[in-house]
């Protein structure tokens, strides 16, 4: 029984750490921002907002992390990289965004495809 109750506690506390991940599709890619200081160092501005997924994600803007802090650089950059494809070519993104992984209480996107509209 002992076995049973300390399983059951670490699987409780081991989903409780994991951040939250939400879906938000065909985003078109408004605008883009890139600072060497703030927000990640990269980020877009879409719609529908990320906050129309999730109440953590308070705007519409994500973040990719561009800084290194939640993926590598060059990640983050690729990322990055994708939104502007999908800017300057008229194409959208399906993002998978990190609710609890913020950049000055933004979203983090974790996967970034750009799709037809």
């Amino acid at each position: 029984m002992r076995w049973i109750v300390s399983g059951l506690l670490c699987a409780f506390f081991a989903n409780a750490s994991q951040g939250a991940i939400v879906r938000l599709r065909n985003a078109e890619v408004l605008t883009l921002l890139y600072d060497d200081e703030n927000f990640g160092y990269c980020m877009a501005k879409v719609s529908p907002a990320p906050s129309s997924v999730s109440s953590d994600c308070k705007t519409d803007w994500v973040t990719f992390s561009c800084s290194g802090d939640y993926n590598p650089k060059s990640v983050g950059q690729t990322k990055y990289d994708l939104a502007q494809l999908a800017y300057v070519v008229g194409k959208r993104l399906d993002l998978k965004l990190e609710t609890t992984e913020l950049h000055n209480d933004f979203c983090f996107a974790t996967r970034v495809d750009v799709i037809d509209p």
